[in-house]
């Protein structure tokens, strides 16, 4: 019998900023929250965003959230939460906070752990400006990662740096470039398991960046390990929280003094440890090329979904007369763009979360399914609102569905008037000079997974990707060409042995993937694919819920498989509906998909030609 993680990583990290935003104490629901003012930097600001709304930051009692580096008025009568990357920066700006006395108190949380050169630069500063006393937490939060939903997460947006695909493989890369990349990405995995405090197997190939990161991961986590004072891992591994309490993620308090204090996560463990997969993208460079046709794919490719929002352009969603259309187009091409931000949440928005991974076709057929059932209803509501001799206004559940079909009506609109002019990108490609060419010796050996996916997708057959087959295999501990070369890691092993055949024979019932060189939502939409696959179960397509082998109705109201305006259309938060969902059957997998970045194809084809041109 294996026991499912009640948990997800959304759910632990959304709690650890919560209890920080509580000045690092568990929140409470009864006491009124105390106000505070919030300054994070650009990439706290990242990992916040997608996690928690304006209206959820004041309902913690976050009156005002400003970025370091942007000038700030002083605010003497209020406590300041800081919510920062421990870089030289960073920390000159906090000890500019505080020879300016610019707030009451300051609760200082670092994304990752802070270097003791730099927090003895904020205590000289402290007891020269004399607010030691002022001073009231200094916290290591290590949350050096970006969670985008229950079963994805990436370690930064790829317009924040240099893309790492190019960064590891570009001609002039000396070894420390590698090498600062390699453990950048190293501290993101251990904020990652930290939050969830479990120590999983690690399975990677030889050679490459992957090895370099299993090896570097491996150590750090053994370390952390047999540091009894300050393992962040401990707690987590002697015992388990009942089901249903809230938990308390990992966080380091780190005194001005140098002193380190551990609270150990209460993360419901699991009877097996799961397995970490580390792939390189140089395994399957076809993937991330591939213009898929699924919801999700055909947004991120068009809109380029960053923190989970994207910006539609409203005049190409306009209705286009048939007798105009292709003077219409160019018109709208000249015209200045009307941009519109939405947030693509699966809280709130039930069709992006049922039909993210669905094919282009069934989402239409979705929205005209609940524009019809929209109609009756109106139709229904206004024959009730005359005979009482009320004013023929739309309710409120109604307004919601309407706005709902909006955004994602205008979405689909935009893509289709856009996806004509992928044609004429791909003529003005890098193929069509010498050192383009040149890269397409390397492409041609996968490009044929494009092809044979695209005619299988057409034809209705489910066709894997390279990456879905070989974690298919690691899970279920099955001998393959693709992993019979597939070094193994155990960090809770006391000594490193150099054997590589793994100890465990069960087969994996959690996974986590991570890609390094960056990723794409083909991959991730693939692989949860096969989890509801392999579990035999009659899930829904539509269906985002990773757990597979259940298919819950609790939050929603079907009625011939479209929603019925002013249902239980969202169950809150995020945690509330994992926290509500029933626990998944043994045979049960369940995966978590991870990479440096998400690219698009065009992104990654632009990494594709710099690389040729240094050729």
């Amino acid at each position: 019998m294996v026991c499912s993680t009640l948990f997800t990583c959304l759910i632990l990290i959304s709690e650890s900023i919560k209890c920080m935003l509580n000045f690092n104490s568990p929140p409470s629901t009864t006491d009124v929250p105390q106000w505070k003012v919030l300054i994070y930097d650009h990439f706290g600001r990242d990992i916040i965003s997608p996690l928690l709304t304006v209206k959820e930051l004041r309902a913690l009692g976050v009156t005002l959230h400003l970025l370091l580096d942007s000038s700030r008025e002083n605010i003497p009568d209020v406590p300041a939460i800081y919510f920062v990357y421990p870089s030289e920066e960073n920390i000159f700006s906090i000890c500019k906070d505080f020879e300016a006395d610019r707030y009451e108190s300051y609760y200082l949380n670092f994304i990752s752990p802070i270097s003791r050169e730099l927090l003895e630069s904020v205590a000289q500063t402290a007891l020269s400006e004399d607010c030691v006393q002022r001073i009231t937490k200094v916290f290591d939060q290590y949350t050096n990662f970006i969670c985008l939903e229950d079963d994805l997460v990436v370690l930064r947006p790829p317009a924040s740096q240099s893309p790492s695909y190019y960064a590891l493989n570009r001609a002039k890369a000396s070894d420390i470039d590698v090498e600062h990349v390699i453990d950048t990405i190293v501290d993101g995995l251990f904020s990652v398991f930290a939050t969830l405090g479990v120590i999983p197997i690690i399975r990677c190939p030889r050679g490459d960046a992957s090895e370099m990161v299993a090896t570097r991961l491996e150590a750090k986590l053994r370390d952390s390990l047999r540091d009894s004072r300050n393992s962040l891992f401990l707690t987590s591994e002697a015992g388990r929280t009942a089901v249903g309490t809230a938990p308390m993620p990992s966080a380091r308090d780190t005194s001005v003094t140098g002193e380190h204090r551990s609270g150990g996560p209460s993360f419901p463990t699991l009877f097996q440890r799961p397995l970490l997969v580390l792939l390189d993208r140089n395994l399957d460079l076809a993937t991330p090329l591939h213009h898929e046709m699924s919801y999700q794919s055909l947004v991120h490719d068009i809109f380029n979904i960053r923190l989970n929002r994207v910006q539609v352009d409203l005049e190409l969603a306009k209705d286009v007369p048939t007798n105009e259309g292709t003077n219409r187009s160019e018109d709208v091409r000249k015209k200045p763009a009307k941009l519109e931000q939405y947030d693509l949440s699966t809280s709130t928005d039930r069709l992006w979360r049922e039909f993210k991974g669905a094919a282009f076709s069934d989402v239409a057929e979705a929205i005209r399914e609940e524009v019809t059932t929209l109609r009756t209803y109106e139709k229904r509501m206004g024959e009730l609102r005359s005979a009482m001799g009320l004013s023929a206004e739309t309710g409120p559940a109604a307004d919601s569905t309407l706005t709902l079909l909006d955004d994602n009506t205008a979405r689909l609109t935009s893509a289709i008037r856009r996806l004509s002019r992928m044609g004429h990108l791909a003529d003005s490609t890098a193929l069509k000079s010498s050192s383009g060419r040149s890269m397409l010796n390397k492409l041609v050996s996968h490009g044929s997974a494009i092809f044979f996916t695209g005619m299988r997708h057409l034809i209705g057959r489910k066709s894997y990707l390279p990456f879905t087959r070989i974690v298919s295999q690691l899970m279920e501990n099955k001998s393959g060409a693709e992993v019979e070369e597939y070094r193994y890691f155990d960090p809770k092993l006391y000594r490193r042995q150099n054997v590589d055949m793994p100890r465990f024979k069960q087969p994996f019932y959690e996974a986590f993937v991570f890609v390094i060189g960056g990723g794409s939502y083909v991959e991730y939409q693939n692989l949860i694919d096969w989890t509801r696959e392999s579990a035999g179960g009659s899930v829904s397509i539509g269906s985002s819920n990773n757990l597979v082998g259940t298919v819950s109705s609790t939050n929603n109201t079907t009625t011939n498989g479209s929603l019925v305006p002013g249902s239980n259309d969202a169950s809150g938060s995020a945690s509330s509906a994992s926290l509500s969902s029933s626990a998944p059957s043994a045979s049960a997998r369940r995966i978590t998909y991870g990479c440096t970045e998400v690219v698009s194809p065009t992104e990654f084809l632009d990494q594709l030609t710099k690389l040729g041109h240094e050729l």
